[in-house]
C-alpha cells in the first residue's frame, strides 16, 4: 500500500486525498514526522473532512504536540458528519484533557495508564512532565526515554531531557547533544529554539542564548517558561530593563514560575537597597541559591552603603555572567577611589562603553578618569555628555572647568568654574578655581 501511495503522490502530489491516504499510511508505519507534513497538507484542503482532521490529530498525538493534536480533535468531533474513528477520536481527546490537569493529577494514577498502555506516546510524556515538576530529574529523564524509544523522533520528549541535562542532572554536553538532535529534527519549532536556547543559557553562551530566546518568545508568546528564560538571558548580557518587562509577564500571570518572577523583579529593583528588610532577602535568595547574581549585585550595593568592600561580589559577579557589564561600571567607580588601580578602571570602563554608552555612571567614570590622566579633550567631551543626561555635581563642574582650562578653552573654563564656585566647592577647591580664574587672565598653561 505504502508503494502505491508513494507512486500516487509523484504522478499527483496537489492531490489532498493522495496526501491524506500516504500521510496515514506513514502514520500506521510509525514514521510520525514523515506523515505530519502529509496530513498538514491534506487537512489544509480537506477542511470539512472529519477523517482527514482526525488523522492529523492522531499525528500530532503521536508526536507529542498536545495542544494541535486537541485542537484537531476537538474540530473533527465538531462536525455532523460520521466517521470510522469517531470513538478513538473522542478516547485521545479524553486523554489529552487531563493534559491540562495534570499538575494535581494522581502520579499513581499516571503510571498505571503509562504502564496499561506501553505505546501510547502522550501516555508517557505527561508522565515525564510530572516526574520533572515533581523534582525527580531522573526518574523523568528515563520517562522520556521511554517516550524515544517508542519515537525517537518527538521533539517534546527530546526538549526535556535537554532542559533536565541542563538543570538537575547537570549533564551540559548531554543537554547540548539532545537539544541539537531536536533541532535537527524540527528546524522550524520555535519550543525547540528555546530549549536550545535554556540549554545555551546554562552552558554560558549567553549571548547566543539571548538570540534564540529572543527569538523563540514572539512566537510563543504566552508561553511563561520561554519568557522566563528569556529574561534571565537578557540580564545575563546587562539588559536589565528588557530583562524585567519580561519577567513582569511572568510575575504577573498565574504560571509555577511566577513566585521566582517576583523575587526577581524585587531584587534587581532599582530602590531595593533603600527597602526596609531587603538585606535579609539577599542572605535568604543566596542561600537558595549562591548564583544568583541579581541577589549579589544588591549584596554589592548594600556593602557599598555599609562601608564595606564589595570587589569580591563584583568578581564573583563577571565570573558568573561574563558579559554583565554593570557590574564592570561597579568596579570601574570602586578602583576609580585607588590610584594604583586607576589603569584597571579604565580597562573595566571602556569595555562596559560599548554595551552601555549611555550610562551615565560609566560616562562619569571615564571621564574623571581622563582628567586624572591628563587626557583633558576628552575628559571635558564626556563632562558635557553627562551634562546632557543629568546635573553635574559641584565636583564635577570643576573637573570640566579645569578640563576646558588645560586644553584652551579659556571662556567655557570660566563659565564652568564659575558655576562650580556657586555651586559650592571646599575650601581647597574654591581656592584653587579662585587661583586658575586668575592664571586664565594669561596665555600660559594652567597647571
Amino acid at each position: 500500500a505504502a508503494t502505491h501511495a508513494r507512486k500516487a503522490r509523484s504522478l499527483d502530489a496537489a492531490h489532498p486525498a493522495i496526501a491524506d491516504t500516504l500521510g496515514w499510511i506513514e502514520w500506521q508505519l510509525g514514521n510520525h514526522q514523515a506523515a505530519l507534513p502529509l496530513l498538514t497538507e491534506a487537512a489544509g484542503k480537506m477542511s470539512d473532512n472529519p477523517g482527514v482532521i482526525y488523522h492529523l490529530g492522531m499525528a500530532q498525538y503521536s508526536l507529542g504536540q498536545v495542544s494541535e493534536s486537541r485542537k484537531s480533535l476537538s474540530k473533527a468531533l465538531e462536525t455532523a458528519a460520521e466517521f470510522p474513528e469517531k470513538a478513538d477520536a473522542q478516547k485521545h481527546l479524553a486523554l489529552l484533557g487531563e493534559a491540562d490537569k495534570w499538575p494535581a493529577a494522581d502520579l499513581d494514577g499516571l503510571q498505571k495508564r503509562a504502564s496499561d498502555n506501553p505505546k501510547d506516546v502522550m501516555a508517557h510524556l505527561q508522565l515525564a512532565d510530572m516526574l520533572a515538576r515533581s523534582a525527580r530529574p531522573q526518574d523523568a529523564a528515563d520517562a522520556f526515554q521511554k517516550v524515544l524509544d517508542l519515537n525517537p523522533a518527538i521533539p517534546a520528549a527530546l526538549i526535556g531531557q535537554a532542559r533536565l541535562f541542563a538543570g538537575p542532572l547537570k549533564s551540559p554536553e548531554k543537554a547540548l547533544q539532545v537539544a541539537a538532535k531536536a533541532r535537527e529534527i524540527a528546524p522550524n519549532d520555535r519550543e525547540v529554539l528555546a530549549a536550545l536556547g535554556f540549554v545555551k543559557l546554562l552552558a554560558g553562551s549567553h549571548e547566543e542564548a539571548y538570540g534564540m530566546l529572543k527569538d523563540a518568545s514572539v512566537s510563543l508568546d504566552k508561553n511563561f517558561t520561554v519568557r522566563f528564560d528569556f529574561a534571565r538571558a537578557a540580564y545575563s548580557l546587562g539588559r536589565i530593563a528588557e530583562a524585567r518587562a519580561a519577567m513582569a509577564r511572568v510575575a504577573a500571570s498565574d504560571d509555577a514560575l511566577s513566585a521566582e518572577a517576583k523575587s526577581f523583579l524585587i531584587l534587581t529593583d532599582p530602590e531595593a537597597p533603600a527597602k526596609a528588610g531587603i538585606a535579609l532577602t539577599v542572605e535568604e535568595s543566596l542561600a537558595q541559591d549562591p548564583a544568583n547574581v541579581p541577589a549579589l549585585m544588591l549584596r554589592g550595593s548594600l556593602e557599598s552603603a555599609a562601608g564595606k568592600n564589595p570587589e569580591a561580589t563584583y568578581l564573583q559577579v563577571l565570573t558568573l555572567h561574563p558579559q554583565f557589564d554593570p557590574a564592570r561600571v561597579r568596579l570601574a567607580a570602586l578602583y576609580l577611589e585607588d590610584a594604583a588601580k586607576l589603569d584597571q578602571a579604565e580597562s573595566l570602563a571602556r569595555e562596559a562603553r560599548s554595551s552601555l554608552p549611555e550610562d551615565p555612571e560609566l560616562s562619569r567614570i571615564l571621564a574623571l578618569i581622563s582628567y586624572r590622566k591628563g587626557d583633558f579633550k576628552y575628559a571635558a567631551q564626556l563632562f558635557a555628555e553627562l551634562a546632557i543626561k543629568r546635573p553635574l555635581a559641584p565636583a564635577e563642574l570643576l573637573a570640566l572647568g579645569m578640563s576646558f582650562a588645560n586644553s584652551n578653552q579659556p571662556e567655557k573654563a570660566r563659565q564652568f568654574l564659575g558655576q562650580a564656585l556657586q555651586a559650592g566647592l571646599s575650601d581647597q577647591d574654591a581656592a584653587q578655581v579662585k587661583e586658575t580664574l586668575a592664571k586664565l587672565e594669561t596665555p600660559e598653561k594652567v597647571e
